[in-house]
C-alpha cells in the first residue's frame, strides 16, 4: 500500500527521530506522526487516518500492551506493530496478540522494518525475533 500514513509510539525521541529519518525516504510512507506516550497519540492524533502503529511496549504511564485496546479505540483500521528493545513476542499476552499485526525488534535493520511494515499494511502479521 503506497502512501501509509504511520503513527510512531515511543517515549524515546531519538529512536523516534531516527526511525523517521529512516523512513523519510521509503515510497511506501507518505506521513509519520509521533507521540511519546499512548495518551499522548490519542490527544494529539485520535481520530486521524492512520494505517498503522509503530508501538513500543515499555512507556511512562499506560505501557504498550495496554495501550493496544485504547489504540483500538481511537484508530480502529490502523494495524499495529509492537516495537521492544528489550522484550519479544512471548511478552505480549495472547489476548492482545490478536489485536497485533506483528512484532519487530529494535535491533531490526532498516530493510527488516521496511518490509514489515510493507507486509502488515498489505494485511499480514509478522513477528520477527530478536537478534
Amino acid at each position: 500500500m503506497p502512501n501509509a500514513r504511520l503513527l510512531l509510539i515511543d517515549d524515546h525521541t531519538l529512536f523516534r527521530t531516527g526511525l523517521r529519518l529512516l523512513l523519510a525516504d521509503s515510497a511506501s510512507v507518505s506521513a509519520i506522526v509521533e507521540a511519546g506516550t499512548v495518551m499522548e497519540a490519542v490527544q494529539d492524533h485520535g481520530g486521524a487516518a492512520v494505517d498503522i502503529i509503530l508501538l513500543d511496549i515499555q512507556l511512562p504511564g499506560l505501557n504498550g500492551i495496554e495501550g493496544v485496546r485504547v489504540l483500538r479505540r481511537y484508530f480502529p483500521a490502523a494495524r499495529i506493530l509492537i516495537v521492544s528493545g528489550t522484550s519479544g513476542r512471548d511478552a505480549i499476552p495472547a489476548d492482545v496478540l490478536k489485536d497485533v499485526a506483528g512484532f519487530l525488534p529494535k535491533s531490526a535493520d532498516a530493510m527488516q522494518i521496511e518490509q514489515a511494515i510493507a507486509h502488515c499494511l498489505q494485511g499480514g502479521q509478522l513477528f520477527l525475533r530478536r537478534q
